[in-house]
């Protein structure tokens, strides 16, 4: 009989035949084979767990990977919500930092109105000659203050030529002066012409009756009527003549006739002497 080894004997003392003892890597395969494949999965799926290294820098990856699975319709509602709210919000300040007062307007008008009032109050008290206006000059008395004989020397200062004659004939020379000749438009002006005055103005008009603010207003107020009233008539009469009856330019010359008629002259020349006292001024 063939003597078997020590080897042989503890193999058939164990059950294991000689032949499936090999290497250790060998043997823990065969150990494997014995382990149920629901166990070893999950085994495997621990150690990845465990040996998966993490990329991970910011804390904001994971919101970031969150939002790239969300639709992009969801996303689109999102952002046009917000939209929405940030420009009512801000269109409302808008409207309550632009919107106007309403209570400003009665204040103007008011405002208008006091001034009015006050326009009217300082009027009719410089017509009377009581107010406390002052004037630089007698003309900006009388013309300012629109008081009858003020309003007479100017409507007559319009048209002195219809009523009056000026310069008198008789004193303008029949010749211009040595070295000077007649000034065009102007009867009795002569300028220089020669000599060591070229450009020399002469006037031989005299001063005594040149139709003036100062000429008139020393005149009585009766007296300033009457010579408008024959300037008035003297120009409508022309008029007349040449472009006929009817026209705008006659009807306002005739609502001046209508005036001067009915102006008192007394009462005008006491108007004006009041106005002048208290601006503390004098005529001329």
């Amino acid at each position: 009989m063939k003597k078997m080894s020590s080897s042989e004997e503890e193999a058939e003392f164990t059950g294991d035949s000689p032949g499936k003892q090999q290497a250790d890597g060998s043997q823990e395969q065969d150990d494997e084979d014995d382990i149920p494949l629901v166990d070893l999965k999950s085994d495997r799926k621990r150690s990845a767990k465990k040996a998966a290294p993490s990329y991970v820098d910011d804390d904001d990856s994971s919101d970031d990977d969150s939002e790239d699975d969300v639709p992009l319709a969801s996303l689109m509602k999102k952002t046009e919500k917000v939209s929405k709210k940030t420009n009512g919000s801000s269109t409302k300040q808008a409207t309550k930092k632009t919107s106007p007062k309403k209570k400003t307007k009665p204040a103007a008008k008011k405002a208008k109105t006091v001034t009015k009032q006050a326009s009217t109050v300082s009027a009719s008290k410089s017509t009377n000659g009581s107010d406390k206006k002052t004037y630089e000059s007698a003309s900006a008395a009388l013309y300012g203050s629109e008081c009858d004989k003020g309003l007479l020397i100017q409507r007559l200062l319009c048209r002195w030529w219809y009523a009056t004659t000026w310069p008198d004939p008789a004193k303008i020379p029949s010749k211009p002066p040595k070295n000077y000749d007649s000034l065009d438009g102007f009867t009795g002006v002569y300028v220089c012409s020669k000599g060591d005055k070229v450009g020399h103005i002469l006037d031989l008009r005299g001063d005594e009756q040149r139709p003036s603010f100062a000429k008139f207003a020393s005149q009585p107020s009766e007296q300033l009527r009457d010579l408008l009233l024959k300037a008035l008539e003297k120009q409508r009469k022309l008029l007349v003549a040449a472009e006929g009856t009817g026209t705008p330019t006659e009807k306002e010359l005739n609502t001046l006739v209508k005036w001067a008629t009915k102006l008192k002259p007394d009462k005008a020349d006491r108007d004006a002497a009041k106005i002048l006292k208290a601006s503390r001024l004098e005529l001329p």
